[in-house]
């Protein structure tokens, strides 16, 4: 399904540019924890992984059609302001596309 391969295209993004922080986060295990307030050193996964904002999934699945006409890809036009992540939402969009065999030309400037 659709989410589903958005879903592991932005796991994807997390590992990849999370670079060393992952592969400590991977070592450390045992101290990982998902709280909201400090906890005896333990490394918080939110202050490790470089994830994707909510509003950029949904963008990205907004853009793709997912939730409209079944079959059907219409045009989309998306305001998104300075510094809310258009590369990462072009760029997840364009991976998407080639992944699903489309030819993808992306520029973003």
């Amino acid at each position: 399904t659709l989410p589903a391969l958005v879903g592991k295209v932005f796991c994807f993004f997390t590992v990849a540019n999370s670079g060393e922080s992952y592969t400590r986060l991977m070592q450390n295990k045992d101290t990982l924890w998902c709280g909201g307030s400090d906890d005896d050193g333990a490394m918080k996964i939110d202050n490790v992984l470089l994830k994707p904002h909510p509003t950029q999934v949904l963008t990205v699945l907004q853009m793709l059609g997912y939730g409209g006409k079944p079959g059907q890809l219409e045009r989309q036009l998306m305001q998104i302001r300075t510094g809310e992540g258009k590369s990462l939402v072009l760029g997840a969009c364009s991976v998407v596309l080639g992944l699903l065999g489309f030819r993808v030309r992306c520029v973003c400037y």
